[in-house]
């Protein structure tokens, strides 16, 4: 008779935040989400007796769960496609996408090459089986739903925050504003800067050359707000800018996958 605690499952951990900012985070760090995988992996060691060890920890920083382009989940796709793993483990099953045909996809390939997918806090369901499927589709229907209503939410919050007291969430600074020093997230306005915003602006629709507008804000010495002398792409830039005619984008979700552009 086989002795099971003998076995090993050699698996992977998969771990994802979408911003910088938010890799920083206590609760949703990549190294918050390994340590969470390897708690996971010990539990099913002691629950089924038989070893899961992880041996590739795949993360991807600063990347979307909306897009598969991204090099830690193709590289574990990698894996299952070539059998080198038996299981994978996820903090949370929008860890691996965000998209709900994506998710079904990877399940199937999961199935295929005899992968199964272990979500933390979820031991007892079987993503593959009918009951699984029925699950990933209600997670993934709510997911949406509590999506648009935090487009509503954030869209009226920053309304409210521009219109009343001037907070301007997100972005770099743009010519024509400064920094508040005494409150943080506010902007102040800087006369002389906006003085050349309206040149170049002016200047464009006269000329309608990116060029012959540069070359103006050479020969008056404006420039960028860390000195640099405008260029042709820069003064694009400035032409496009959203927050120069009362729009802001407007991050959609605390994991900051999409964006929208908001009227102020």
């Amino acid at each position: 008779m086989t002795d099971l605690a003998h076995q090993e499952l050699v698996g992977a951990c998969y771990s994802r935040v979408s911003t910088e900012q938010l890799a920083s985070t206590e609760h949703g760090s990549l190294e918050q989400q390994r340590h969470l995988c390897d708690e996971w992996a010990a539990y099913l060691s002691n629950k089924t007796s038989i070893n899961h060890k992880i041996k590739f920890y795949l993360e991807d920083a600063a990347m979307s769960g909306a897009t598969e382009d991204r090099p830690g989940y193709q590289q574990l796709k990698l894996l299952i496609k070539e059998r080198k793993i038996r299981f994978v483990i996820f903090k949370e099953l929008s860890r691996a996408t965000r998209d709900l045909r994506e998710l079904l996809n990877f399940i199937a390939l999961a199935q295929i090459n005899k992968v199964d997918i272990h979500i933390r806090g979820m031991p007892d369901i079987n993503l593959s089986s009918p009951t699984g499927t029925v699950m990933v589709h209600l997670m993934g229907s709510l997911g949406q739903y509590e999506r648009s209503l935090c487009i509503q939410r954030v869209k009226e919050n920053i309304r409210s925050s521009a219109r009343n007291n001037g907070k301007i969430n997100g972005g770099p600074i743009v010519l024509g504003f400064d920094r508040n020093p005494n409150r943080k997230g506010f902007w102040i306005p800087n006369e002389p800067e906006i003085n050349q915003v309206n040149y170049i602006m002016k200047t464009y629709l006269e000329t309608g050359s990116l060029k012959i507008t540069s070359d103006e804000c050479k020969r008056f010495g404006i420039k960028n707000k860390t000195g640099v002398a405008l260029t042709p792409k820069s003064v694009r830039s400035i032409l496009t800018n959203h927050k120069y005619v009362g729009k802001i984008k407007v991050f959609i979700g605390v994991a900051e996958d999409k964006f929208e552009w908001v009227d102020v």
